[in-house]
């Protein structure tokens, strides 16, 4: 028997443990599931409701739960955080989510940060954790196994970047990225540009909410350099105050490049009119999100007036990619835990009781074991990850609002449309005219001459004999240099051929070769120019160019045509004047014959002046032979 006293302290501890749960506050209930039978599980969510794509994913939760036991007599409980973008928050909610509410698994994480905290906490209490992020590494299955990729890999988005670079020929860019997201882009984004023979300037890393005075420190930096292409990997939060600060810059005028990944295009039309002002001329690379298929436009539709009635104050109320992925990875969930994760399909809901709470690792496998039709195509996980589907990027423009310019296919290239029987192109140029910032409609050449940047030291040999080469002169004592000969021609031509800017100026030297080569070994100069030949003892001090000669002696001949006119082949003896002259001899022979012969009164040499002329022509024809 228990005494009367201890049954009374556990009873008062029952009453309250039950009162502290019953009056507990979370995020999002379904209203589903409120009723007299006790409920068997719940789902946990994480998302950052001051951005967009939070909002939209934790609307889509409550879409998947409601549709998947549409015809069920109750329902998972839904209990949804609000992390605010603070990755400790999101780890204290994940913890407060595992312990008080005994969440099966979790869903969102917009940051690689939140997802790396939170899927320590996954290992720890075996809780399924599924990230709606897109940059998670691939060894990040093996170091936390209970994190789950649940949204689509997006870095094949940086081959398209790279080819939109490599359509206009641009060689450097500017990256701008935030530092909150983990770096493993940059590594793709490196070989995608290397691959289009373009490299990467200057790599500039953001914090989520950076200074003003630090802000517009680092785009003046960007501003003096001589790249004008930039690269913009940042939340749609960060991309807006970043678009304004380089509007206020003058940033946003011709021969500026502003090219946007999914992070920020998916939300353009959200923007509104004055950020869109600030924009204008950007390009964007966006998630291609199908608009034919039936169930997107049923899912559409009932998204717009549960997001409407949820968040008021937004104007847009239509889905992206973040609603989308939040929809299939609620659904991957269910799918578990009914127990057929390979039979369930969108629309075949039919009465479903949820089973009884399930370990960890077995709910952890069935989730991985999920086969299914999502609203963001086949979902099935590889190795942890979502499998990537055919990766299709819109392309879009900000002119005014958002347009649509086309769409690159991952392995294919540009095109006008999507289907079957496209014709694909490598090149940009194929889609619609592109509105440049400043309004250009030719496309910039992606530099400019760097504001107050180095230029370049170039000594010249003063001393030479070969003038026609190399010719250093001045225009007076004391004057400024000039500078002439074959050898500048060349270096002037190969410096109108490059992709950016060169400044230099000319030195001239009058020493040695041997001692030219030294100053430039010395760092007196930056460079040589002139004819200085490659021997064993300067390659020592210097690095030589390729010779644009070939070395030896040579002869230049004129280039006579492979086509031979064999009407007038007979003229090829004679030179011109010789032939002008011949004519002018024999018409001279032919006119004192007639004279001659007219005097004597011959009769072939009267009559009228046209018969006396012909003859006179018809003689000197004659005497030509």
């Amino acid at each position: 028997m228990i005494p009367s006293r201890k049954l009374r302290v556990l009873l008062i501890l029952f009453l309250s443990s039950s009162l502290s749960n019953g009056m507990s506050k979370v995020d999002s209930v379904d209203p589903f599931a409120m009723g007299n039978k006790p409920r068997k599980f719940s789902l946990g969510g994480i998302v950052d409701c001051t951005t967009r794509a939070g909002k939209e994913e934790r609307v889509a939760m409550e879409m998947a739960l409601q549709d998947f036991y549409s015809n069920a007599t109750q329902r998972p409980r839904l209990c949804v955080k609000d992390s605010k973008g603070d990755s400790f928050r999101a780890a204290s909610s994940a913890k407060t989510l595992i312990k008080k509410h005994n969440v099966e698994a979790i869903i969102g994480l917009g940051t690689s940060q939140e997802a790396i905290l939170v899927a320590e906490l996954g290992n720890r209490y075996e809780v399924p954790i599924l990230s709606m992020v897109n940059e998670v590494p691939v060894w990040a299955s093996l170091r936390w196994p209970f994190l789950i990729n649940a949204a689509r890999n997006q870095l094949s988005q940086m081959k398209a970047i790279a080819a939109i670079v490599q359509s206009w020929q641009w060689r450097r860019v500017n990256v701008i990225y935030e530092e909150n997201k983990i770096n493993s882009i940059i590594p793709h984004l490196f070989a995608a540009l290397q691959d289009a023979d373009a490299e990467i300037s200057e790599l500039l890393p953001f914090p989520p909410s950076p200074p003003y005075r630090f802000l517009s420190e680092k785009l003046v930096s960007l501003r003096n350099g001589q790249c004008r292409v930039f690269i913009v990997h940042t939340s749609a939060t960060l991309a807006r105050i970043i678009f304004r600060e380089a509007k206020k810059l003058e940033m946003m005028e011709e021969e500026y490049v502003w090219i946007t990944t999914d992070s920020t295009s998916d939300y353009f039309d959200t923007f509104n009119n004055s950020v869109l002002s600030s924009m204008q001329g950007a390009l964007g690379v966006k998630s291609y999100i199908s608009s034919s298929s039936k169930r997107i436009k049923d899912f559409r539709s009932r998204f717009q007036v549960m997001f409407s009635s949820q968040f008021p104050e937004e104007p847009f109320p239509e889905p992206g990619i973040s609603a989308l992925q939040a929809y299939d990875a609620t659904w991957a969930v269910a799918l578990a835990m009914e127990g057929r994760p390979s039979s369930k399909r969108f629309g075949n809901s039919t009465s479903i009781t949820p089973k009884a709470s399930m370990g960890g690792t077995s709910l952890l496998n069935r989730i991985l074991a999920s086969k299914f039709e999502g609203l963001t195509g086949h979902i099935c996980f590889i190795n942890g990850m979502l499998h990537p589907a055919a990766r299709i990027f819109t392309l879009v423009n900000v002119v005014g609002i958002s347009t649509e310019l086309g769409y690159w296919t991952d392995g294919y290239g540009f095109s006008k449309t999507v289907g079957a029987n496209i014709h694909y192109n490598k090149s940009i140029t194929v889609l619609r005219q592109i509105i440049w910032p400043g309004g250009p409609w030719s496309a910039p050449r992606g530099w400019a001459s760097a504001a107050g940047g180095k230029r370049l030291k170039i000594v010249v040999p003063s001393g030479n004999s070969h003038k026609e080469f190399v010719k250093v002169s001045y225009d007076g004592p004391g004057g400024s240099i000039r500078v002439t000969g074959f050898v500048i021609d060349v270096f002037n031509a190969t410096l109108s051929r490059l992709p950016y800017a060169l400044p230099c100026d000319f030195t001239g030297y009058d020493g040695s070769y041997d001692a030219l080569v030294y100053q430039v070994y010395n760092r007196s100069f930056d460079a040589a120019i002139g004819d200085t030949a490659i021997l064993a003892n300067r390659s020592k001090y210097a690095e030589f160019s390729q010779p644009f000669t070939e070395p030896g002696v040579q002869m230049v001949v004129y280039q006579e045509s492979k086509k031979i006119n064999k009407v007038r082949l007979f003229l090829k003896p004679f030179t011109g004047k010789l032939w002008i002259s011949i004519a002018a001899i024999t018409l001279y022979n032919g006119f004192v014959v007639w004279l001659i012969e007219r005097q004597k009164d011959n009769p072939d040499f009267s009559g009228s002046w046209w018969k006396q002329i012909s003859t006179m022509l018809s003689t000197s024809f004659i005497t030509l032979f």
